[in-house]
């Protein structure tokens, strides 16, 4: 725990360690940082937090975390859809997307009711072009691309959702979909681009 009054450290924290999370808690910040280093052999938490009570460390056991996903297949279903890691459902539309390193494959709540509200959105609103920003697995794009065959382009600037959206693209016999690697809306092509509908 930091105590309020040490802003410059967590602000230290938060710039220099990569994987780190912070919550408020009763005089202070409760941080958890995960490193592949063991605390204290690492440089920093030496140079940096030996003054710190508090401190608790725990070893996080090495798994492959996508084949547990896999192994724990479920399904999600929609209105329209049924969303799943790996076998077509009874909806009108069915999109696979196994398990990535790219985020969306249906099984999140955020997701889940990104795609009820396309869902509601295309009901009552004609679609003839969208864009997906940041569009980690591609799964609101293959969404809105099943509901209205119309042309959608998608972005996202991380390599592994780039690889993620091409192998799902194909998996669910996919096309009229464009992706471009880029962050937010800095490419040429989308200069002039004016959309209906981004997500």
């Amino acid at each position: 725990t930091v105590d309020y009054s040490k802003k410059e450290l967590l602000d230290f924290i938060i710039r220099d360690f990569e994987n780190v999370s912070y919550f408020p808690k009763n005089n202070g910040w409760d941080i958890e940082i995960f490193t592949l280093n063991k605390l204290n052999e690492d440089y920093l938490f030496k140079k940096n937090f030996q003054s710190l009570k508090n401190i608790k460390v725990d070893l996080i056991e090495n798994k492959n975390w996508l084949l547990v996903g896999r192994k724990n297949q479920t399904y999600v279903n929609t209105e329209l859809f049924c969303l799943s890691q790996g076998f077509f459902g009874k909806k009108k539309y069915s999109i696979i997307i196994p398990g990535g390193m790219a985020f969306g494959t249906g099984r999140h709540e955020s997701t889940q009711l990104a795609i009820r509200g396309i869902e509601f959105i295309l009901k009552k609103n004609k679609i003839n072009n969208c864009f997906d920003l940041g569009s980690g697995s591609g799964i609101l794009s293959f969404a809105v691309r099943l509901i209205t065959k119309k042309k959608v382009i998608s972005c996202d600037c991380d390599k592994f959702s780039e690889d993620n959206y091409n192998s799902n693209m194909k998996l669910n016999n996919l096309n009229g979909l464009f992706f471009l690697k880029c962050n937010g809306f800095r490419h040429r092509i989308l200069k002039k681009k004016r959309f209906d509908l981004i997500v």
